[in-house]
Parts: C-alpha cells; structure tokens; sequence
C-alpha cells in the first residue's frame, strides 16, 4: 500500500510539473507576443506623432520654433535608438548600426542648426531615422510572421491521431505517443512523428519541412518525418521517437531559439552596416 501510494504521489508530481511547465511556456509565449504587439503599437504612434511635428515645422516662420519642432520630431522617432547606441557604447560595443545611425542622423539636425549656410538639411537626419524605424519594422513583422506561420505548420502536439492495439483503433493526442506505437494515418492528416511505414503506401507532402513541393511517395519500410502531410493512401506507421523528439518538434525549438538570441552573423552584419 505505501509502495502504490508513494507511486501514485509520483505520477501526480510528474503530470503536475508537466502541466505546470506547459502552462508557464504558454504563459511566456503568450506575454512575449503582447509585449512585441505593444512595442510595435508605440512605435506606429511615435511615427505619427514625429511626422506631424515636421509637418507643422515646415509651416513655422520663427527659426527657434522650427529648432524646436524638428528636435521634438526626431526624438520621439530617435529616442530607443539614440537610448541602445548609448547602452552599447557602455558594454563596449561602439561601431555598431545603433552609433552610426545616431551620430549620422544627429550631425546633420545639429550642424544645421549651428551652421545654415553649410547646406546640411536638418529634415535629412528626421527622415533618415524614420526611413530606417520603418524599414526595422517592416522586417520584424515579416519575420515573425513567417516563424509564426512555420510553427503552426510543426505544432503537433495537441493533434489527435489514431493509435492501433490489437486490431482495435484508439484516438490519442500526439503529445502521448510512445516508441513503437502503431499509429494509422489517414488522408489528409499529418505525420505526429517520426517513424516507419509498416503497411500501405501514399504520397507525403514534405512542402512544411524542406520547402519540396513535389509529392515524396512512400511505401513499407520507408521512413517517414513528422510534419509531413499524408496525401491520400491509408498509412500504417510504427513510431520510432517521442513527438517531443521528433523532427517537427526540433524544427520548432531551433526557430524559437533562433528568435531569442542573435546569430553570430547577424551581429557581424550589425557591425558591418
């Protein structure tokens, strides 16, 4: 009795941790998104509110009023950036996107200022800076969207599949397929995980994995990658890995990852720019 008991604690404290580690990653996930949501509603109002204040200092007779206007413009759209140049002259880090950008950008409003008759435009370093916010902008969303649109094609986990014992079927989410298992895959539905087909044959649509949009045709013991999409005959798969070890599953972790950290190339061509 005190061995079932001590037993069963651990499996409840399993399924707990397991819930609860679930739930904390949702819960990130979820607060990341809003974060990146709100940073990218502030930055579309910071735009609107610096390209009124231009506007209005073109139409603005008094030189110190212009003076004013075009360096309230520029710093509503330049403070982050002016804020990271900064931060990164700190760390050490002083030839980088965020410095030249600033020290270009402040040079050009500044001299014109100071020295009208050089013919620097103080409207250059405004414009240069909103030009790249949007062009920052414009590849965060089209990066994220693909990674957004990449995932979803990969997450399995909460899929059902139809899992067959002793020549009955048995519906089972993906997440609790084990090694071995023989799982029916009909048409239309996409391979959980990685594993060998044992009976019937069909073409796969491998597009979500290599971006391959010729259909890969498969038949017994050929192996077959999750992710990939049945296309119409009845396949008969034994599970070789977990979903969590699938293919799929570690596609979907390295793009994660990738999103949390810069690549060492990227921060060479932040260097470089």
């Amino acid at each position: 009795m005190k061995e079932n008991h001590e037993h069963h604690h651990d499996h409840s404290c399993e399924c707990h941790e397991h819930h609860h580690h679930d739930h904390g990653c949702a819960c990130h996930n979820h607060h990341h998104e809003e974060n990146e949501n709100l940073e990218r509603l502030t930055l579309i109002i910071r735009l609107i509110v610096s390209i009124i204040l231009l506007v209005i200092s073109l139409f603005v007779d008094n030189q110190v009023a212009t003076i004013v206007l075009l360096s309230l413009s520029y710093l509503t759209i330049a403070y982050n950036v002016l804020w990271e140049a900064v931060n990164n002259i700190r760390h050490g880090e002083l030839f980088d996107e965020m410095f030249l950008m600033s020290l270009a950008s402040l040079t050009a409003l500044i001299v014109s200022f100071v020295a009208p008759e050089s013919g620097i435009d103080g409207y250059d370093g405004v414009l240069v800076m909103m030009l790249y916010q949007i062009g920052e902008f414009l590849q965060d969303l089209a990066v994220d969207k693909s990674k957004d649109s990449i995932t979803e094609m990969l997450d399995l986990d909460e899929t059902e599949v139809t899992k067959v014992v002793d020549d009955n079927n048995i519906t089972i989410k993906a997440e609790d397929i084990e090694v071995d298992d023989i799982l029916l895959i009909k048409p239309g539905q996409k391979i959980p995980t990685d594993g060998i087909v044992i009976k019937g044959s069909s073409s796969l649509d491998t597009s979500s994995l290599t971006g391959e949009s010729k259909p890969l045709e498969v038949y017994p013991n050929d192996k077959v990658l999750s992710g990939c999409l049945n296309n119409d005959g009845l396949l008969y798969i034994k599970a070789l890995v977990k979903t969590d070890d699938s293919t799929a599953s570690k596609v979907k972790k390295m793009i994660e990852e990738a999103s949390k950290k810069q690549a060492n190339g990227e921060r060479f061509i932040t260097k470089f720019a």
